[in-house]
């Protein structure tokens, strides 16, 4: 809606897709080399954690990419809410077992021997767990089981588990020690820092071909900073919408006026900017509606 009004080439605050440039500083920088690593060295248990918002599921799409090759199965979790017998059957599936599909628990055996069987074409088996937080204890008790496949497959599956920091808060319960101890690499994403906050509004500018600092006021952008808390996931919100206040208005540079009108909607808080942001967005619609449009406005109205 806003990119011809501000020059943009395309949505600078949307999620990247598959093979897109992204944004890398601090503890995301590290966690991508961590999962890249930990994946191409067959790691048997890999753990990613960060809180809502920090990019953990863009930071794992991106080392996949990394990774990608005809040898390496990847079975991503549809929903981490499944029983152990649902996962050992999806597994199954993946590795194309006959019956796969009526595998039970007590099966777990003939699931290794495919998993050894699948070392001839040399190939290597990872299951991708992301909110790992919520998987029931009974499933995770399962992949604890899995993990310790991984000896006798020769290094050829490979479990990671993507979470927020409550995963690790939970593998420190006593019951979890021994899950806990198979883990060979962890990282844990941190918010970005108010310069690499900054920085990341640049990049993803940039990237639509238009720059910040002609976009947003100096105040606009540090208020930016600051109410995104270092969390790309809001920093995104509060932005796009920024843009489209000021957009609805008419008015270039944003300004600091439409990032606390853009964060007051996101936040559920009443403030009178927020409403004549909005206000101006339905004139602009309805200068841009149809004659029929604009009676049944009128007719609405009761005017």
């Amino acid at each position: 809606m806003y990119l011809q009004f501000f020059g943009m080439s395309q949505m600078p605050f949307k999620a990247r897709a598959d093979g897109e440039p992204i944004f890398l500083a601090g503890t995301h920088a590290e966690a991508l080399a961590t999962l890249v690593y930990g994946l191409l060295s067959a790691k048997p248990l890999i753990m990613l954690t960060g809180d809502v918002g920090l990019g953990k599921s863009t930071l794992l799409r991106a080392a996949l990419s990394k990774v990608k090759s005809p040898q390496l199965e990847i079975l991503n979790l549809p929903h981490p809410l499944l029983q152990p017998q649902d996962l050992l059957r999806l597994l199954g599936q993946t590795l194309e077992m006959p019956g796969a599909l009526q595998l039970r628990l007590p099966d777990v055996g003939e699931f290794h021997r495919a998993l050894l069987a699948a070392a001839g074409g040399v190939n290597r088996l990872a299951l991708i767990i992301d909110e790992a937080q919520l998987l029931p204890p009974l499933t995770l008790e399962f992949v604890r089981l899995l993990s310790n496949l991984d000896a006798a497959a020769q290094g050829l599956f490979n479990i990671v588990l993507v979470g927020q920091p409550e995963l690790w808060v939970r593998l420190q319960r006593p019951e979890w020690r021994h899950l806990r101890q198979r883990i060979g690499l962890r990282a844990e994403l941190k918010p970005l820092s108010r310069q690499a906050s900054a920085d990341y509004v640049r990049f993803c500018m940039r990237v639509s071909n238009t720059e910040a600092d002609i976009v947003f006021e100096p105040r606009a952008l540090r208020a930016l900073v600051r109410r995104g808390a270092g969390a790309p996931r809001r920093l995104n919100s509060i932005a796009d919408n920024a843009l489209l206040y000021a957009f609805g208005e008419g008015v270039r540079p944003v300004s600091a006026r439409h990032i606390r009108a853009a964060t007051s909607m996101l936040d559920g808080e009443e403030e009178r900017l927020g409403q004549r942001a909005l206000q101006a967005l339905r004139r602009l619609g309805s200068a841009s509606a149809g004659p029929a449009s604009r009676l049944q406005e009128r007719e609405a109205s009761g005017d």
